[in-house]
């Protein structure tokens, strides 16, 4: 279904383009991922978080949380539930979201890999590439309907968009021809 790609996506947050990295690891900008110890894969993977962390709010968090009950209900309902349980369940998961709400977002870097295997992106083009991914998708979420807008037809009308939390983002494409079995940021989120 297109709204699992809204619900795997998530979690992150657009500055697109901007150039030059707003994450900043401490890892040498010039070094490749090829060249990169575990260590220094986790400290860039730390920095992501933080910057997440730092660009994400309460607000923008569970206003997806929010968002993706309501379209779980509504699939699950074959677009057959009434606009006021819609917006009743978005409402729920949104407050259940903001009273267990981490400011730090409960993430860390467990899954990091040990290295980045014929990655010859530099350090600045992979936390480039994060930065503006986490922006666009936080531009995303935040065209997304507040609980009290959501009705069927606009989550209707949302899947077919066929909306994408995870925007093919420019800087990103270096990244993605050098380094093929990179690490994905979305496996920390």
């Amino acid at each position: 279904m297109k709204y699992r790609v809204l619900i795997g996506a998530v979690t992150l947050a657009f500055v697109s383009g901007c150039g030059g990295s707003r994450i900043e690891s401490g890892v040498d900008k010039e070094q490749t991922g090829d060249e990169l110890d575990a260590a220094e894969i986790e400290d860039i993977c730390d920095a992501t978080v933080a910057y997440a962390n730092e660009t994400y709010t309460v607000e923008d968090r569970c206003a997806f949380r929010g968002v993706e009950a309501a379209l779980e209900l509504y699939t699950e309902t074959l677009g057959n539930a009434p606009d006021s349980e819609l917006m009743s369940e978005c409402e729920h998961a949104y407050d259940a979201c903001a009273d267990r709400f981490d400011p730090n977002g409960g993430r860390d870097c467990n899954n990091a890999p040990e290295e980045l295997k014929d990655c010859t992106s530099t350090v600045d083009e992979i936390e480039t590439c994060y930065a503006d991914t986490l922006d666009a998708v936080l531009e995303e979420i935040r065209k997304l309907p507040t609980c009290a807008e959501i009705t069927g037809k606009e989550l209707n009308d949302f899947l077919d968009r066929d909306t994408d939390l995870t925007p093919e983002v420019e800087s990103c494409n270096t990244v993605a021809q050098s380094c093929e079995d990179g690490y994905d940021l979305a496996d920390e989120f």
